[in-house]
């Protein structure tokens, strides 16, 4: 996007509902099966320890996914007040609620906890999100892709218990993951 067009945009308009992939939880065992598929060699291994994940049941996903529901914790709704409350700070255009001058499409389409490595049993929140900016056309002026990993060490990390015992830890970890995720998409939108 060049500095004229991005001076242009005055107003942008956000969708109300981010669209949200399932959650994702790379747990200790399923994080050394993915190290395992490197031992064995490539695709064979892959193959092997694919096969298996593939039908074995993710209960941490579904644990994660119970605590964050009964707790009222949504992804969507985190990311989205993250970034009206980022945008609000820096300024880059206003978030109107009718027709802006473009509009904003989020999707985060990778979420969940994974552990930093193979042998560590804590689990850090993750949120990789994509921003598409579109005219009045309907014609797309920019696109973003940003992630914050396993290896952000400004989120904290909690074992799968911990975070089942004290819910806001889920809230926290998802909120400072969307931080990370947001500053870089409004830090790329201005050229930074």
């Amino acid at each position: 996007m060049t500095p004229e067009s991005r001076s242009s945009v005055r107003t942008i308009s956000m969708q109300p509902q981010i669209p949200i992939g399932p959650i994702r939880v790379m747990t200790m065992g399923r994080a050394l099966s993915i190290g395992l598929s490197g031992v064995l060699g490539g695709a064979v291994g892959g193959a092997i320890v694919g096969g298996a994940q593939a039908t074995a049941k993710n209960e941490p996903a579904d644990q994660m996914t119970e605590a964050m529901a009964k707790n009222g914790i949504r992804i969507d709704q985190v990311f989205r007040d993250e970034f009206i409350r980022q945008v609000g700070e820096k300024h880059p255009f206003k978030l109107v609620d009718g027709k802006g001058d473009d509009q904003l499409v989020i999707v985060v389409p990778i979420w969940g906890l994974s552990v930093p490595d193979p042998y560590q049993y804590a689990l850090r929140p993750i949120v990789t999100a994509i921003a598409i900016l579109k005219d009045p056309s309907g014609k797309v002026v920019w696109k973003d892709v940003e992630r914050s990993s396993e290896l952000n060490f400004s989120v904290p990390r909690h074992t799968l218990g911990e975070f089942q015992a004290n819910p806001e830890f889920l809230r926290e970890g998802f909120r400072k993951a969307s931080e990370t995720v947001v500053g870089k998409l409004l830090d790329n939108y201005a050229g930074k």
